[in-house]
């Protein structure tokens, strides 16, 4: 495993799905790919593309603070 942070996200059921249904593509016939395996993949492969969009507009304040 590698070394790192520890984070929990909440995800839409119909989300998990889509991430299991994933998960094959990215095992082998020696290791069964895991919901972190594919999350992890996601974030890499999308990661560049939103940074390549550009900066991100200030967020609005939230109320009350």
């Amino acid at each position: 495993m590698a070394a790192g942070i520890q984070i929990a996200v909440r995800l839409e059921p119909d989300l998990l799905k889509r991430i299991d249904a994933v998960a094959p593509k990215l095992s082998t016939e020696w290791r069964q790919a895991s919901r972190s395996d594919v999350i992890r993949a996601l974030i890499m492969k999308a990661l560049p593309l939103l940074e390549a969009e550009g900066e991100a507009p200030d967020p609005k304040p939230r109320r009350g603070k």
